[in-house]
Formats: C-alpha cells, structure tokens, sequence
C-alpha cells in the first residue's frame, strides 16, 4: 500500500496494473441506495461524490469524478509552493 500527499488530505491507495504494464490507482469508494437510485462517494477525496440510477452507472460515474478531482488538484497545485509541518 502506498500513500499520496495532495492538499489537505491523506489518500490511501492501492497500486493495479494491466498486462499492459500501466499502472492504475484503486481508490475505496462508499456507495448507498437511495430511493432515487445509488449516491457514491470517495472518502479519501472530500466532496468527491456523484450518483447513478443503478449501482453500475455509479460506480462508472465516481471513476470519472475522481478523474476530475485529481485533474483539478493537479491544475491547482502546479503553481502552489509546498511546505511540510510538524503536527504533535
């Protein structure tokens, strides 16, 4: 198991691959029935959450979400100045 620092957040992730040799990253996700279909959420990425009429298209649709969560981090922190701190 590895771990990912991006802002304000911790991520705990697991390391796949393909025959291929490329490399994907597995991320826990929450899915819950609601009476208009599933909500699906990545605790790992705050306000990362989306929905689907089925339990399929959810979990589909969270795969773009987090898609476009990291996307926006990386676009926002291209220009950002890190700093580490001691927390005790």
């Amino acid at each position: 198991m590895q771990y990912q620092l991006i802002p304000f957040c911790l991520i705990e992730q697991d390391r796949i691959s393909d025959n291929s040799g490329d490399r994907d990253m597995r991320y826990k996700v929450n899915l819950n029935k609601t009476d208009k279909g599933y909500a699906i959420w990545c605790p790992a990425l705050p306000g990362c959450w989306t929905q689907g009429a089925t339990e399929e298209e959810a979990l589909e649709n969270i795969k773009y979400a987090i898609k476009a969560y990291l996307d926006a981090v990386d676009e926002v922190t291209k220009i950002a100045e890190f700093y580490y701190v001691d927390v005790r």
